[in-house]
């Protein structure tokens, strides 16, 4: 089973205590599966899919599949992050070189709360609905007659933005775009704190063991499972297993059409139920309006086809290094920045998002009928000078006030 710290919830005094000063804004998704409900869910692939191996082998080693020798149910904390970022980046094409202020938006990207091994390496983002998100209590320490496990918050993911700031220039490059990190802005940006309920369960198989774990907040959860690569590992002595060299190759053979299954897995899980999901979540880019038409006269890969890309770079900064660089000892849950993840707050910073994307839309606009020789456009000009201005209005009054109160210090 992964080593985690100690549990910080427990029935008891000491609990009420470590609750006292546990944020209200946390909040916190209700485990949707029973532990049986998770042993069956889990079944499907333990036996006839990831562990079809065992299957294959049961009537040959005359043995049975195994329940797993240990099972728990944990609360996992986890940020949900709401940005607005800019940053100036340079295009090199073959010919040219222009540079211009590109503004992303992102929305519900992921970040893990905790430094727990290996699950702190792997996105737990999936569809989570704003509806279904409660306070978190002590009503919520047993479900469906089980125990849970809570993890506390170890990371804050605000220092991310000054790391980002300090990245060598050769860093922070893709394809032909060149991001210069010190230019970095962040226009706005809300942290919701949440705790995801997860099953972990240990299942052992020929001497080896490997971690299963279910997504309890959906009915229909995503299972990863921890890659061991069997195959690469020696036999327990004294095992009773069958001879190392075909059961090597009967291993490795499964091993490439499960864990190793292309686009089915992360460095340490791989996937039969569900998909391997992004930290980043890139809603939408803006780049200036003057861009489209010099990229038309280049070879550069436009913007679009690179947000993949983009979106792979940012997951490529997260490692286990740069996640225990997030630890903190100060009380990031009174940082105006964190924010529960209810709909009125998240409304509210995606109104702003909106408004932004409509602000580059009017003032594009306006830079194609100011860049515009023929007749006469000096009534349509004022008209749309207006409705730029205007925007600018807009956006500024959809401004939430807890980022105001924290700009002010």
């Amino acid at each position: 089973m992964f080593r985690h710290g100690p549990s910080a919830c427990r029935r008891n005094r000491a609990f009420v205590r470590w609750t006292s000063s546990y944020p209200s804004k946390v909040r916190a998704f209700p485990f949707k599966l029973s532990p049986q409900d998770a042993l069956e869910q889990m079944s499907n692939y333990m036996v006839s899919a990831s562990y079809n191996l065992q299957a294959a082998l049961d009537e040959v080693l005359r043995q049975k599949p195994q329940p797993p020798e240990k099972m728990v149910a944990i609360y996992f904390p986890a940020w949900l992050i709401d940005a607005e970022v800019e940053a100036l980046v340079t295009v090199s094409g073959e010919a040219s070189r222009f540079e211009g202020v590109v503004t992303t938006t992102f929305t519900n990207s992921y970040l893990p709360g905790h430094t727990m091994n290996k699950l702190s390496t792997t996105s737990l983002l999936s569809d989570l609905s704003l509806e279904e998100a409660v306070p978190f209590s002590s009503d919520l320490l047993e479900q469906h007659g089980t125990n849970i496990t809570c993890l506390p918050f170890q990371t804050t993911p605000f220092p991310m933005v000054e790391d980002a700031k300090r990245l060598p220039a050769e860093a922070a490059t893709i394809g032909n775009f060149h991001i210069d990190p010190s230019s970095i802005q962040v226009n706005l940006m809300a942290a919701y704190p949440i705790l995801l309920p997860l099953y972990l369960a240990q299942f052992t198989f020929f001497d080896i063991s490997k971690t299963v774990v279910v997504e309890a907040h959906s009915e229909e959860p995503r299972i990863s499972v921890e890659r061991v690569h069997w195959s690469k590992g020696s036999p327990a002595p004294n095992s009773n297993n069958p001879p190392d060299s075909w059961l090597r190759r009967f291993v490795g053979w499964n091993e490439k059409s499960t864990e190793d299954a292309p686009g089915r897995h992360s460095k340490y899980f791989w996937y039969p139920q569900g998909s391997l999901a992004s930290f980043s979540n890139i809603a939408s880019y803006t780049i200036p309006s003057e861009w489209p038409q010099r990229l038309a006269n280049t070879s550069v890969v436009p913007p679009s086809l690179l947000i993949p890309d983009l979106g792979s770079w940012l997951d490529s900064k997260l490692t286990p290094e740069s996640l225990r660089s997030l630890v903190r000892s100060n009380d990031t849950m009174e940082d105006p920045r964190v924010r529960p993840f209810v709909e009125e707050e998240v409304n509210g910073v995606r109104k702003f998002f909106q408004l932004s994307e409509e602000r580059a839309k009017a003032y594009a606009v306006l830079d194609g009928v100011s860049r515009d020789t023929t007749g006469d456009k000096d009534e349509t000009l004022a008209e749309v000078r207006d409705y730029a201005f205007s925007s600018d209005r807009l956006r500024d009054e959809a401004t939430p006030s807890w980022w105001r109160v924290w700009e002010s210090k």
